[in-house]
């Protein structure tokens, strides 16, 4: 089942109606009065109509930015949200792994195309059309 076949039948029920959708900022804050109040994570999730991950997700992130924006410690931001330092931790090291994947990748396309002739053209139409995989490959290990 694909992601968004999912999401199609998690908004046809009431209770998650809004899932997958974009936070809205006056969402975003009454979300983090409510946890912030210490409201269960099913009740925020119902009252929003999303999910408990997605409530869990958007708090963590909205925890870390806290954080960064702040200046405010681990043990502040987990005393204001009511989540373990842990989780918040690994939620921390799991954005940061994600966003140098992100560099990581930009780098091996980048030095990828520095080196295109004419004849690599054909190679990108194969990239984005049949096989990324194998025409990256030819690419970045010719």
């Amino acid at each position: 089942m694909s992601l968004q076949s999912r999401l199609s039948a998690l908004r046809e029920e009431p209770e998650t109606a809004r899932a997958g959708l974009k936070w809205t900022e006056e969402e975003n804050d009454q979300l983090m009065k409510d946890v912030m109040d210490g409201m269960d994570l099913d009740e925020v999730a119902k009252k929003h109509q999303r999910t408990v991950i997605g409530i869990k997700s958007r708090v963590m992130t909205n925890a870390l930015t806290m954080m960064d924006s702040k200046g405010l410690t681990i043990q502040d931001v987990s005393k204001l949200v009511h989540i373990s330092e842990d989780e918040i931790e690994y939620h921390r090291q799991k954005q940061e792994y994600k966003a140098d994947a992100t560099k990581v990748k930009k780098n091996v396309i980048v030095r990828a195309l520095k080196n295109v002739t004419p004849i690599d053209v054909t190679f990108y139409h194969l990239y984005f059309l049949f096989s990324r995989r194998y025409a990256l490959a030819y690419l970045c290990f010719r």
